[in-house]
């Protein structure tokens, strides 16, 4: 979920005794920068029988958070013993920074043209290429092509290559001294926000997106629908 935003836990019981439960107490243990432990309260629980129940959780920091294991407390119909038991099951939230929608630029000259945004990958599959290759052993003979085979006086074939994408690369800076502050509204925060905004911006775009920060780490984006860059931004921290 994205950094200040919310988000709903359901825990889901089931009773697999052939008795009825007595009073059921279940505390859900999550960290407190996501607000207060969840407790619950359940009166019974047939035999076979279900319960679900839900919490929200809110978070200004990003990051990696655990949620759970779910800690029990089970009492006899009668009221006479009391049993606590921890459940190894937990999972995992992630936490995104906040991505601010970004207005639509319109590239020009260079920016549009050169450089990066005339990269071209050549691919077993796309437009053909106007300039030929020399043939290799496993090339298909049906790309053969016999104008420039006449031409230079050895088997040439048609080169292929994907269809032209423009790439996009946003630097960011994670040195320490670079910033001032601390906590969600630093700004460093401001930053790591700004890069996964423009990341996200230029995916739908259309672009390859690239997040490079100062340390020299690289990573690629994926495709319009999801990126490793604006995920990995979740783990940045300054230096």
């Amino acid at each position: 979920m994205p950094a200040g935003s919310e988000a709903r836990v359901h825990l889901r019981m089931e009773n697999v005794s052939r008795l009825p439960t007595g009073l059921l107490m279940l505390q859900d243990r999550v960290p407190y920068v996501l607000g207060p432990r969840p407790r619950f309260v359940l009166d019974r629980v047939e035999a076979g029988g279900r319960r679900e129940v839900s919490y929200r959780v809110r978070s200004d920091l990003r990051g990696r958070y655990p949620l759970g294991p779910l800690q029990l407390r089970l009492s006899d119909p009668f009221g006479m013993c009391e049993l606590t038991r921890s459940f190894s099951t937990h999972d995992t939230l992630t936490v995104i920074p906040r991505v601010i929608p970004l207005p639509p630029v319109r590239l020009s000259g260079e920016a549009k043209g050169y450089g990066d945004g005339r990269h071209r990958a050549l691919a077993l599959a796309g437009e053909d290429d106007v300039i030929p290759r020399g043939y290799r052993y496993g090339d298909d003979l049906r790309r053969v092509h016999w104008r420039s085979t006449a031409r230079y006086g050895e088997l040439m074939v048609r080169r292929e290559e994907q269809p032209q994408r423009a790439r996009c690369t946003v630097l960011l800076d994670t040195r320490g001294v670079a910033y001032a502050g601390a906590g969600p509204d630093s700004a460093f925060e401001w930053a790591v926000s700004g890069a996964a905004s423009v990341l996200v911006h230029m995916l739908e775009q259309g672009f390859s997106v690239r997040l490079l920060t100062d340390t020299g780490t690289s990573v690629p984006g994926e495709g319009p629908t999801g990126s490793r860059a604006p995920a990995r931004s979740r783990r940045t921290r300054p230096d």
